[in-house]
């Protein structure tokens, strides 16, 4: 008969036992794929925090390190910076003001008549780094591609309470406007000084300098966002609701901003005057890992004229991960000692089915069976029972996990961030608070209590935090699952037809 039919026949024959190691795997099993599907959940949650929040490095001013001149944050020095292994995808934005003929500015109900002046924020990239961050939405139209970006096209973004304000839409053109003066011929004269007062120095009539020349830079609209409002707590501790500053930014590439101040310069240099252009530059590196944040800033220091720095957010991405490493070490213990369980415990109920079966064993191999045949039969029963077992467990093991690790987890996050809170996190710095210069609006009554779209709350790791099924997933508990029962299954066996016939059948 063969081996693997006649191993089905003593499973159906022996129901009693089959049941006892059926139910032995299924509640080891149960353990180790729940253990398995936590590591994996958690692992994919990791995974979609980074490419949520991502770990970001920017490039800062310290100004208690600067004594001469500002130093400048250059493309060049970004382009450099950039090229590190570390490095998953930078950006850098050229930030200028001019001003829009005939384009209304907004700002909190209020509004300038005549040509508005507006932020002009330049990008190297596709996405925009306000998008990713969540401070803008793209309500309509596009924004640039990479053709776009390496022609320097002049496309332009605007807000929809620019757009509603002024009637434009997406294929409107927007035309900024740049006057160049020369101030040579205006005459100053100076005040007696009072005391200790500087003397103030005011120019003498006419006060109108010399136009040069009136530049126009024509950009069509190719997209309109929406801005998310800002959020303060005033003097009373009321939360407070205003429009974001970014309502009057326009987004473009860094290509069409630097080729409307070229041609500014130009102009300038012919005719000898200075051209009083200050280009703010920003930098942001997405790191690949947050392990990476102090290999990077070593790394790349030494590309920082003095004044400059880099800071991080990985401080904010270490108050989550923390909870989560130690669910997972967790899920790690008990998915070992599942293991080394399995192993102990089936091979001990593995052997005490063979004592019963030593007379039946002796006499396949007194009838000239060969031992391969044995151990083929005995793995048949085992493994079949195991099979069912294991299949099981891969969808009662998940659906306990599930349960059981996101409070396990819930509970983590809680603690840590009371732990945060109880450290004396009392007072939020302005520079941790979620808001750039570029985006400040002045001098509020009380420090800002705004959502830092960049920080990942409780909530948003228990809403990504799921635990799936995937082929990954299932493979590893099958193998986990399997090979455990096989080795706890072999040792006996072997140790059992290492006898002779005559010794199994005394």
């Amino acid at each position: 008969m063969n081996v693997f039919k006649r191993g089905l026949i003593s499973i159906v024959r022996r129901p009693g036992k089959s049941a006892i190691l059926f139910i032995l795997i299924l509640v080891l099993s149960n353990i180790i794929a729940g253990a398995i599907s936590v590591k994996n959940a958690l692992v994919n949650t990791e995974n979609a925090i980074l490419e949520k929040m991502g770990v970001e490095v920017t490039i800062e001013y310290n100004w208690l390190d600067i004594t001469d001149a500002t130093p400048s944050i250059t493309p060049e020095m970004v382009e450099t910076i950039g090229q590190s292994e570390y490095v998953k995808e930078y950006d850098y934005s050229t930030t200028y003001y001019m001003e829009a003929r005939g384009v209304k500015n907004y700002y909190s109900d209020y509004y300038y008549d005549g040509n508005g002046s507006f932020t002009i924020t330049g990008g190297r990239n596709t996405t925009l780094q306000d998008v990713r961050s969540g401070d803008i939405t793209i309500k309509e139209g596009r924004t640039y591609t990479r053709e776009e970006i390496e022609s320097g096209a002049p496309v332009l973004l605007i807000s929809d309470k620019v757009a509603q304000l002024n009637d434009l839409s997406v294929g409107s053109s927007v035309t900024f406007l740049y006057t160049l003066y020369d101030y040579s011929d205006i005459v100053y004269r100076k005040y007696a000084a009072e005391g200790d007062f500087d003397i103030p120095v005011l120019p003498i009539e006419p006060w109108e300098p010399k136009v040069i020349k009136t530049f126009e830079f024509e950009f069509k609209i190719i997209g309109i966002f929406s801005a998310k409002p800002m959020r303060y707590t005033d003097w009373n501790g009321n939360i407070v609701e205003t429009d974001s500053p970014l309502l009057n930014t326009f987004y473009t590439v860094n290509k069409a901003i630097n080729a409307c101040i070229n041609e500014i310069r130009k102009e300038a240099q012919a005719a000898g005057v200075p051209d009083n252009i200050y280009i703010n530059t920003a930098a942001v590196f997405i790191l690949k890992h947050p392990d990476y944040v102090e290999l990077f800033e070593s790394q790349n220091k030494q590309h920082l004229p003095k004044g400059l720095v880099f800071k991080n957010n990985a401080k904010s991405f270490e108050s989550i991960r923390t909870p989560m490493a130690n669910v997972e070490w967790i899920a790690e213990i008990v998915m070992w000692v599942a293991v080394g369980a399995t192993v102990l415990i089936i091979s001990l109920l593995v052997t005490l089915f063979l004592r019963d079966r030593r007379h039946e064993m002796g006499i396949y191999l007194a009838l000239g069976a060969r031992k391969g045949a044995i151990v083929t039969q005995i793995l048949t029963e085992v493994l079949v029972v195991a099979l069912i077992a294991v299949t099981l467990s891969v969808f009662t093991g998940n659906l306990l996990a599930s349960n059981m690790s996101a409070t396990m987890l819930e509970n983590q996050l809680t603690e840590e961030q009371k732990n945060e809170t109880d450290g004396g996190r009392d007072v939020i710095p302005f520079s941790d608070i979620g808001i750039s210069s570029s985006k400040s609006i002045g001098i509020l009554p009380v420090p800002i209590e705004e959502e830092d779209t960049g920080r990942i709350t409780t909530e948003d790791v228990m809403e990504m935090y799921k635990v799936r099924l995937d082929l990954k997933t299932v493979l590893f508990i099958y193998l986990i699952g399997m090979g455990s029962v096989l080795i706890s299954t072999l040792v006996p066996i072997i140790y059992t037809l290492r006898l002779k016939p005559r010794q199994i059948l005394m």
